[in-house]
């Protein structure tokens, strides 16, 4: 029995490379974005939240604040980056 493979809501997001990371699989969403796991090699795996251009004014930037704030902690969280595109 084939399989039906069909999305009639693709995710646009997925194997989108951003700073090297492809975006593999969604892991999750809050009130403005989505969370995936992003991979640049098998051993350079993150976590990277995408913001819809319709979100941006939602307070992102208070959120880059405070993730910022935890980087050092051991085990909770490491910012690398963050930035914008409306391509």
């Amino acid at each position: 029995m084939m399989e039906n493979n069909y999305n009639p809501n693709p995710d646009p997001y997925l194997n989108l490379t951003i700073e090297g990371y492809v975006l593999k699989h969604r892991v999750g969403e809050g009130k403005i974005g989505y969370v995936y796991k992003a991979e640049r090699s098998p051993n350079d795996i993150v976590a990277c939240k995408v913001i819809p251009e319709g979100n941006l004014k939602n307070g992102w930037q208070k959120e880059v604040e405070k993730v910022q704030q935890l980087n050092g902690v051991p085990g909770v969280i490491e910012y690398k980056t963050h930035g914008a595109s409306l391509d």
